[in-house]
Parts: C-alpha cells; structure tokens; sequence
C-alpha cells in the first residue's frame, strides 16, 4: 500500500507492506492515514483447495407424533435437498398414518450427502367391537385395548370391565399412551323379559234389557274369543227384536276353552203408543241412546209431562201447550243413567203413561 505516513491492517501489522498465507479465501482490509486525511482499502486473497472438501447433510433428531398430526422437518448441511417423497426445500411438512423413514439428499453444488429420519406414529386404533343384544339381567364384558391408561363412562379404569344394564345403553371408554388418546363407544341393546300370559276366553255383557213390543236393541259383547250368539251370528254386536221376553246367549272361545253368559231381554206388551180418552203419546226412538221424540195427541189444555225412574223418583218435568192439537216434542235425556223410564202425561182432566228404555 503507498501514499500514506501511516498504515494498519486487519491483521494488526502497522508496515507499509505485509506476507499472508491464508488456509482459504480471506478478504484483508488496511487503513492509511496522511497528516488529517484517512483512507482505506479491502483485498481478497482466493485460496483454492486441490481436495474437494465433503458436506456433512442431517435431518435432524427421529419424532414421534400421534396419528392424524402433522411434523416439520429440516435439513442442514446443504445448499439444496431433495426429500424421499419428491418434495425439495430445506424442510418440509409431513402427515404419515404409520411409522415412516424419510431420506434427505443434501448438495453445495460439488459434492452431496443423505440422511434419514424416522417419524414414529401413534395409533391407539382403540376399537370395541360391533353393538350388542342382550337380555334383560345378563351380563356383558367390555374390552378396550391399544392404551397404557383408561377411562369410561361409567368412571371405571380398568382395560375390560363387566356390566348389566337394565335398558338400552351407550358406553363409551378413551384410552391413552405417550401423549395420544383414543375414543370408541358402543350401543347395548336390553331386551326386556316378557312374561307370557295364557289368553283365556272372557265375555262381558250387559245382562238386562226392557223393550217395548216390536222395537229393535243392539245387544254387545265385549272381551277375548270369538263370538257366537244363540241366533246363529259370529260377531260381537247382533240387532234383535223379539216379540216376547227372549234370553239370548253368546259364547267366546280361544285356545280349545269356551266360556258362555245370557242376556235377558224383556219384552214389555203394554208400551209404546198409548191412547185414552183421545189423548195419546208416542215415544221414538224407543230405546234410544238419550234423544226421545214424543207424539202427544189430544191435548185440549195445558197438561204436564212427567218422567219417573224404576224407583218413583221424578227425574224430568216439562209443561205442554194445549195451542196445538198435534204436538211433537224432542227431549235429550243422555245426561239420565241406562235403564227403564215412566213417562206420565196428565191434566186436570186426562192422564196416560208410558215406558221408554235409554240405552
């Protein structure tokens, strides 16, 4: 170096000239100092090796992830890599469903290195089979496998564990090993114990009727079997009108057994229209299931209708008009129980009764 008084190199010598003898490419500054002014310079001094010199790649450490995760891995040592799965790049991100070694090619341009790395994947695969059927009181073991730990849902930790549900369940258990955890349930179905009845026939029947003469009544039986009534029908419900008193009978049979019961349906001769003194009345439908149309005739003045119970206990009462000479009049009595009724018709001169049956 020249024009300067004063000089200093990088190397620490002060001369206006120095000797090096680098192992490798060197770069060597110098500062030159004259009276007030300063300068510097820089040199590179290029060494080149007669022995390529080798690169030294790695991958890093071997990892261990749970499956389903993903893992970062790097190399160093090289200028540009080549991974065993055909991505390039210095690292790469990786999501393997097994225990998987990736190689790693490493180069500077002049010579190349490999290296591995092993991922090391977690599957606990915990499975507990196929929901199951079972009746009601048995028993049923349970087995979780895949884990170092367990729970369940019941706050059992053992591996199997022996349950007997009472009903329809669902039981679930997790395990765990090295940081990774696993679920699986399973659906335990109870069959509940029906105890078997033998069917047996039975028949229920209302057993009295009262009728007038010539008026139709539905008889019913209710109960287990088939029917047969004395009549010759094979139903439950048969109309009949008979003319007299008449006892009916129904059997109901099942499984080779027969059991029978009688209905008893009375045939009243003296209801229905009756007439005295030119006042008549005239009830229909008789039976009737709560509405009742009365025919009154002959009313000459205000007269009164009267209902009676078996028993002589008035139970409706109603003014009719003597405006009319035929009169018709339409009553609901469905709120009075079944059964057998007096209806009385009077005024200070004329009276007449008759029955009527609510069914």
């Amino acid at each position: 170096q020249t024009g300067g008084d004063t000089y200093l190199w990088s190397t620490g010598e002060t001369t206006q000239s120095i000797t090096v003898s680098p192992t490798k490419t060197k770069g060597y500054e110098v500062k030159v100092k004259s009276g007030d002014c300063e300068d510097s310079d820089e040199v590179n001094v290029f060494v080149e090796s007669l022995i390529e010199e080798e690169i030294l790649v790695s991958a890093g450490s071997d990892r261990s992830i749970c499956v389903g995760e993903t893992v970062t891995l790097s190399a160093t040592g090289g200028v540009s890599y080549k991974w065993s799965n055909g991505e390039s790049g210095k690292s790469i991100v990786v999501n393997p469903t097994e225990t998987t070694t990736f190689s790693v090619e490493g180069t500077d341009g002049r010579t190349s290195d490999t290296a591995d790395v092993t991922v090391y994947v977690e599957d606990i695969n915990l499975d507990l089979g196929r929901n199951l059927t079972i009746k009601q009181g048995e028993e049923v073991k349970l087995t979780a496998s895949g884990g170092d730990t367990y729970e369940w849902s019941n706050g059992e930790s053992t591996e199997s564990i022996v349950i007997r549900p009472e009903e329809t369940i669902i039981i679930s258990v997790t395990a765990f090993k090295n940081g990774c955890q696993d679920s699986d349930s399973i659906q335990i179905s109870v069959e509940k114990n029906i105890e078997e009845i033998p069917l047996n026939p039975s028949i229920e029947v209302e057993k009295n009727w009262t009728i007038c003469v010539g008026e139709k009544i539905v008889l019913s039986a209710n109960g287990n079997g088939s029917f047969k009534w004395s009549t010759g029908d094979e139903k439950a419900s048969i109309e009949v009108s008979p003319k007299r008193t008449t006892i009916y009978t129904v059997s109901a049979s099942i499984n080779g057994k027969t059991v029978l019961e009688q209905v008893l349906v009375n045939v009243d001769q003296s209801c229905g229209e009756q007439s005295v003194n030119n006042l008549s009345i005239q009830a229909h439908p008789n039976p009737s299931y709560g509405e009742v149309n009365f025919r009154v005739t002959g009313i000459e003045k205000q007269s009164e209708l009267k209902i009676y119970d078996i028993n002589g206990r008035l139970v409706f009462f109603d003014k009719i008009s003597d405006l009319l000479i035929l009169k018709q009049i339409t009553y609901n009595l469905s709120e009075l129980p079944k059964g057998v009724y007096i209806v009385h018709v009077s005024n200070s001169i004329k009276q007449i009764t008759t029955k009527i049956l609510l069914i």
